[in-house]
């Protein structure tokens, strides 16, 4: 394997950042969601998605993409808490989405790696995220790195199934 870039994503890998958004989804939530609505998750859709933010990308969020010559092996995307009443300190990890291919090549930390350099620099002291309580591989490897849940859940619907999703937090 050629050596992994990190930088940030540009309006430009939208398509790419979709696919992977899209296989991981399928890989990560099988027997979570209906298989249906797993296989009918749209590239196109994600890609128009992706698009828009990336372009609308706003001073305080930041899309990185891990890269290994012109595949995007993964990405994170982080910005502004998006919970209620959160104080403009408190950041979000929103998207950590790494190909099934590459899964347990230190990716993921990575790229949480540079996104905390950023927040930090943006003025972020603490970072939360919302995991899927199903999804015991993420929440492993998010406490692992140090995250901890302060158990607020939320309900989660998607393709007609309701899930809970746990909150976690780590200070910057």
């Amino acid at each position: 394997m050629k050596k992994i870039v990190i930088r940030k994503a540009k309006p430009t890998d939208a398509t790419k950042i979709a696919r992977v958004h899209v296989k991981t989804w399928q890989a990560a939530y099988k027997g979570m969601f209906p298989a249906k609505y797993l296989r009918e998750l749209s590239i196109p859709k994600r890609t128009a998605s992706w698009r828009k933010h990336l372009i609308d990308n706003q001073k305080q969020h930041q899309t990185l993409v891990a890269t290994n010559g012109p595949s995007i092996m993964g990405f994170i995307s982080v910005g502004p808490s998006g919970d209620r009443g959160a104080s403009e300190k408190i950041g979000e990890l929103r998207a950590l989405y790494i190909n099934p291919k590459f899964w347990h090549k230190g990716i993921g930390s990575a790229l949480m790696q540079r996104s905390f350099q950023f927040l930090k620099k943006s003025g972020f002291r603490e970072v939360r995220l919302w995991a899927l309580t199903g999804n015991e591989a993420a929440r492993a490897f998010y406490r692992a790195k140090g995250w901890k849940s302060d158990n607020a859940r939320k309900k989660f619907k998607r393709g007609g199934v309701i899930r809970t999703i746990v909150r976690y937090k780590i200070k910057l």
